[in-house]
């Protein structure tokens, strides 16, 4: 199967407007992915010691905000995903040395280490030239479809020509698909790149059916035929592999600083 038709699809059921290019540098756009998987048969146990450390984080005044979510389809079924977001590098070295100052290692090795069968860590740039603007403050919605797509080298800006390309037409034709939103995030570190990966917000399972017209007839509609094969063949040529996986939002894991302490 063309990898391409994967990238149609899920683009066509997620993006509601394309910014236009502008600077490639952007302040706060780095964003931190951890997922952790528990021991087998283990997972309660996990959670509640989760809620355990969280609350001695608040009786801490530990900052930042850390957004949860579950895997619930792909390889990574059951899986849980934590993310903070909107950040300069700078920002990890405050978090770290807040964590030391009031021992957040040991408090961990307490609660969620022994319970706790394996971590990844990794680091993304959000896109905003490519991605829906996003609204501060909105928590996530209460699903995601998340598609990982591994470039061949060399192949992170032919992508991100043809995604602007898609971007230009859905402006000619005013097209939204479903009007759900969608971020790219390009890989910085912690895992197989080069890397771009799609995430896009959905209210229910129903935000998986694609519009009408399809984004490929409104592809054709915005460049013609020729045009519209062009566009695809310079994503599908520069794309190594494609994976996917919907992630479900808990904000009853998720965590928030102290109101005093996060407006500092």
């Amino acid at each position: 199967m063309r990898k391409v038709i994967v990238f149609l699809s899920l683009v066509a059921v997620g993006v509601s407007v394309l910014m236009p290019a502008g600077a490639q540098t952007q302040p706060k756009t780095i964003a931190r992915i951890i997922t952790v998987r528990a021991k087998a048969g283990q997972g309660q146990q996990w959670e509640d010691a989760l809620k355990s450390l969280q609350s001695w984080e608040h009786q801490q005044s530990v900052p930042g905000t850390s957004f949860s979510w579950n895997v619930i389809s792909g390889d990574g079924f059951g899986a849980y995903v934590f993310g903070t977001f909107g950040h300069d590098w700078n920002d990890f070295d405050i978090m770290q040395a807040e964590g030391e100052k009031v021992g957040i290692g040991k408090e961990i090795g307490q609660t969620v280490a022994p319970y706790t069968a394996s971590v990844k860590i990794s680091y993304y740039r959000f896109l905003p030239d490519v991605s829906t603007p996003i609204t501060p403050g909105l928590p996530p919605t209460p699903m995601s479809v998340v598609t990982f797509f591994t470039l061949k080298p060399g192949g992170v800006e032919p992508v991100l020509n043809a995604i602007k390309q898609v971007g230009a037409g859905m402006e000619k034709t005013h097209w939204k698909g479903n009007g759900n939103p969608a971020g790219w995030y390009e890989l910085v570190d912690g895992g197989e790149g080069p890397q771009l990966v799609l995430s896009i917000g959905l209210k229910n399972w129903a935000g998986l059916k694609e519009g009408s017209p399809s984004l490929v007839q409104m592809l054709v509609q915005a460049f013609g035929k020729a045009g519209a094969h062009a566009i695809e063949h310079e994503f599908d040529s520069n794309v190594r592999s494609v994976y996917t996986e919907i992630i479900r939002y808990r904000p009853d894991l998720s965590y928030n600083a102290p109101v005093e302490r996060a407006s500092r």
